[in-house]
């Protein structure tokens, strides 16, 4: 065997283990980019509830105000007869 031949043999087999390391690569950043996705996906949703509760908290608490404007009118009304 020459050294050639060495060398050749070294770079086949450095080209050989590139490639596989190029494609375990790939294969890692394709699962977290779907990890990531689903991440995003999950916190969009988690937005969307805290945003619909803000919303129905408000309306419940607009209603205790009127509900309480009612009574006010109405003790109001009793206490000035």
């Amino acid at each position: 065997m020459t050294i050639d031949d060495l060398v050749a043999m070294m770079n086949r087999e450095f080209e050989r283990t590139r490639s596989e390391i190029k494609v375990e690569f790939k294969t890692e950043i394709d699962r977290l980019d779907r990890r990531m996705a689903r991440f995003e996906y999950q916190l969009e949703e988690v937005k969307d509830m805290i945003k619909h509760l803000e919303e129905v908290d408000i309306l419940i608490i607009q209603k205790r105000v009127t509900y309480l404007e009612q009574e006010l009118r109405r003790l109001k009304k009793t206490t000035s007869r």
